[in-house]
């Protein structure tokens, strides 16, 4: 029994060793890998960074890309009737055309609602011998009109203008003489597009209640590249500007100064169904942005390719190359690229042809700080 005893003692004994080396060499055993690891890391950072460089290739850039025209400042406005009653019929008017001063808009009820384009609204009776700018706009309107009036900047009622308004109440369905009452027009917004009615023939309108809408004339247009989200300059020369539904239009054509109105309208007419309202901050109006267009170049141009990595993009903006020196022991030199950098297709970045067949450094982000910073 004492043999048997003492034979499990040792057994126990040896377990607890065993237990206390494992519980000693595995802690050791990390600490060995890690310094291990460290060592190895530390070689690798003072081993030298293998830098490889890119010959600038040539290719044709796309003759055409899909761009967003955003139009800033162009507020969607209400078309908003002056009378009441059923509306009997709607004007056949094109999206995206301005509206002309006088122009018939519908027929509510007995009464045929025309345009007032101008930038005063009639906000009172009108009778002879009063005077103002609503006066003005009164005059400007029986002359679109061809009714008798008061040419030019005149802004009394005279004999003329009570004529002329005798004829205007008859025409639109007001009530008769020489007195002008405000709801014988619509106001529209000097420059304004139509673009679409809300209220179907047999509804009944209310008063102020809007027929449908208009857009004002744009302050800017921004022609942004879809696939990159960086703006194009608008272009001059051989480029077109091609619309969803395959409408196209010449910019060449068009005076710069025009070029904003002159696209706002070919959008509001060729572009339905792909507007988007985009909000900017601290603006009182959303900018109204149309998708799907093409820009389409007359020729494609042969530019300069490089991939993406080998372009260095400084904090402000500004971009550089650095190209593989002429001798093994100088460092890359910058080459700025100002304003040539273009995306391409994916992969592919265009820049300047004139530095086609250059060898510059693949990809810039392995290059030392103190190269970066001579861009």
């Amino acid at each position: 029994m004492k043999v048997g005893a003492s034979q499990a003692g040792s057994r126990v004994a040896a377990v607890q060793a065993v237990v206390l080396l494992l519980i000693w060499a595995i802690p050791a055993t990390g600490v060995w890998l890690l310094s291990l690891s460290a060592r190895r890391g530390d070689e690798t950072a003072l081993r030298p960074v293998a830098i490889s460089f890119v010959t600038i290739g040539s290719q044709q850039q796309d003759a055409s890309r899909r761009v967003k025209l955003v139009f800033t400042g162009s507020a969607p406005l209400s078309m908003a009737s002056p009378v009441q009653g059923t509306l009997v019929s709607r004007a056949k008017l094109t999206p995206g055309k301005p509206f002309r001063d006088g122009e018939a808009i519908a027929q509510i009820g007995a009464r045929h609602v025309v345009a007032s384009v101008g930038r005063v609204p009639f906000y009172r009776e009108l009778s002879q011998g009063d005077r103002g700018e609503d006066v003005k706009r009164l005059n400007q309107l029986l002359a679109a009109l061809g009714l008798p009036t008061e040419r030019g900047q005149v802004k009394t009622f005279t004999s003329r203008t009570a004529a002329g308004v005798r004829q205007l109440n008859t025409r639109v369905g007001a009530s008769p003489g020489t007195r002008f009452m405000p709801d014988s027009a619509m106001f529209v917004a000097e420059g304004s597009s139509f673009a679409s009615f809300e209220v179907g023939v047999g509804q009944a309108v209310s008063v102020g209640l809007s027929l449908g809408k208009m857009q004002s004339p744009p302050s800017a247009l921004a022609v942004v590249d879809e696939a990159s989200g960086a703006e194009v300059p608008v272009p001059g020369a051989g480029v077109s500007l091609r619309a969803p539904d395959g409408a196209s239009l010449e910019l060449s054509e068009i005076m710069p100064s025009a070029v904003a109105l002159t696209v706002f309208r070919f959008a509001l007419l060729h572009g339905r169904g792909a507007t988007e309202p985009e909000v900017k901050s601290g603006g009182a109006n959303p900018d109204l942005s149309y998708t799907g267009f093409q820009l389409v170049a007359g020729q494609p141009k042969t530019m300069g390719s490089i991939p993406p990595a080998a372009l260095f993009t400084r904090p402000d903006g500004k971009m550089c190359v650095f190209e593989q020196p002429s001798d093994t022991a100088g460092s890359p030199q910058p080459i700025r690229l100002g304003q040539t950098v273009d995306s391409g297709q994916l992969g592919v970045v265009y820049v300047d042809p004139e530095l086609i067949g250059r060898s510059i450094v693949a990809d810039a982000s392995l290059l030392a700080a103190e190269t970066l910073q001579r861009c």
